[in-house]
């Protein structure tokens, strides 16, 4: 297959998997939402503020370096997967022994569950050398089976236990069962196996060498996404925090969704393109059109109807996660944006700008948490998506001043996809007058807006029907014609 088939086909396999877990996840929270409480959805936020910062110094860019390294790739792999394996250990024991602190500082009374919940982080890494290894290939049918298998192995352990009364440890035992099985998924599809003879310190050094920025700019990008948890559960408490938790959790579905694809799919096709400088430009352009296409319609939808969701997927125990779940919409686009310049910096050598970005980000967030965390869990989304409006912004100028784009340029390919979501918003606000209120009428409306959208889509801009077509061709192994995928 030739590049633009194999990048196609990745974002068919990579993105149908993972609206498949948005949906998937959309049910489960629905379903054990009613059987839990905010305070259980609290134990998860509170292992994965300390989690998620333990984890990123643990993997230590490891999987991104297996990716871009260009020597003895069994060597590379097998040396970071023993670098992998030997930090998620370290980190998962430094995790038990600050169980009894967390638990204290966010007033848990269920420090056993507390502690499963770090369990994800060491079972992960099982998996991550393997998942790199199908990625360098373009391997992405591999990765989107393994994908698979976590998405419907959490509700196939979460639902049975909340229903049965288990509380928060349905929680945690889903998400470490699910980390267990895309770990035994992944090996049992990588046709890639660790070998002894391939261990090799020197290139180790490298590895270490080449993921050392990125360390930097994710932990402090962990720090900021976990940083309104813990100024939540502190200031506001836990019931406070797990409101906060759904409505994040609501808002970033779809963004999960669209930075994965992105992250995912563009990184290792970049990395094949960063000597070509027309084509590298063409493929960030067409990547933010995508995400465009995605995000703007997910957010707008869901700040239009965040009440009606809540009240229908929730139940009225979750009412006041409808106000933050309206502001974090926007976090959730901004962020979706500008995750297409990331991927573009680590390709072109530029990671370092990562991380100063992040510390202008920082700053913001910082400030808005210390004046605002106070007022309340909307607060702390205003706070949240005001930080994020100015690193997109810094993130975007760095993007076109390393691509040598203007500012049409940029807004170009988010002008099609824009104009169709004020349509469907249109549509919705009509469609209000003639549905009923409750369950069908919010089936009726993302129906409506839905299709509004689409048929948008398709008279603006018709060259996407056949893109998509194209990646749907090339996800199920068939020719795609040049005219199907667009240039880069």
């Amino acid at each position: 297959m030739t590049l633009r088939a194999r990048v196609a086909a990745g974002v068919g396999w990579t993105g149908s998997v993972h609206w498949l877990g948005v949906a998937v996840a959309t049910v489960t929270t629905a379903v054990v939402a009613r059987f839990v409480v905010p305070a259980d959805y609290a134990i998860v936020a509170a292992a994965g503020a300390l989690a998620g910062i333990v984890g990123v110094v643990q993997e230590s860019g490891i999987g991104a370096a297996v990716v871009q390294h260009a020597g003895d790739g069994d060597r590379a792999a097998t040396t970071g997967f023993v670098l992998n394996l030997a930090g998620a250990t370290a980190a998962l024991a430094v995790c038990f022994a600050l169980t009894p602190w967390v638990a204290r500082f966010f007033d848990i009374d269920q420090p056993g569950a507390l502690a499963l919940a770090f369990t994800p982080l060491w079972l992960r890494a099982w998996s991550n050398v393997p998942l790199a290894r199908l990625e360098k290939a373009l391997d992405f049918r591999r990765c989107a089976v393994v994908e698979a298998v976590q998405v419907l192995a959490y509700p196939a352990l979460t639902i049975p236990l909340a229903i049965a009364g288990h509380g928060a440890w349905a929680l945690v035992i889903g998400q470490a069962g699910a980390a267990a099985a895309g770990a035994l998924g992944a090996w049992l599809v990588s046709p890639w196996r660790p070998r002894r003879a391939h261990l090799d310190w020197a290139t180790g050094r490298g590895l270490l060498h080449f993921g050392r920025p990125l360390v930097w700019a994710n932990l402090l990008g962990i720090a900021n996404d976990r940083i309104d948890n813990w100024v939540t559960g502190r200031v506001l408490g836990p019931a406070a925090l797990g409101v906060y938790a759904m409505a994040f959790r609501l808002a970033t579905l779809p963004r999960t969704g669209f930075t994965f694809v992105v992250s995912r799919v563009l990184f290792p096709a970049m990395t094949v393109l960063r000597d070509d400088e027309r084509r590298f430009r063409a493929a960030f352009l067409r990547a933010l059109h995508w995400v465009g296409v995605l995000a703007l319609p997910a957010s707008a939808g869901l700040a239009l109807m965040a009440p009606d969701i809540v009240a229908v997927v929730l139940g009225p125990r979750w009412t006041g996660t409808a106000a933050p779940l309206r502001v974090l919409a926007v976090f959730a686009l901004l962020a979706s944006l500008s995750a297409t310049t990331g991927d573009v910096f680590k390709a072109a050598g530029r990671s370092p700008l990562i991380f100063r970005i992040g510390l202008a980000h920082s700053a913001v967030l910082w400030t808005g948490l210390a004046l605002l965390a106070g007022r309340g869990v909307t607060a702390v989304a205003v706070a949240v998506s005001g930080a994020t409006l100015v690193s997109t912004v810094l993130a975007f100028a760095c993007a076109a001043r390393l691509l040598r784009l203007g500012v049409g340029a940029l807004l170009r390919p988010l002008l099609e996809p824009a104009l169709a979501s004020v349509i469907m918003a249109l549509a919705i606000q009509a469609g209000r007058s003639f549905v009923p209120a409750g369950a069908v009428g919010v089936i009726v409306l993302v129906g409506l807006g839905g299709a509004v959208y689409a048929g948008a889509v398709a008279v603006l801009a018709p060259g996407d029907v056949r893109e998509l077509a194209g990646m749907v061709a090339a996800a199920r192994g068939r020719r795609v014609p040049e005219t199907a995928v667009a240039p880069g």
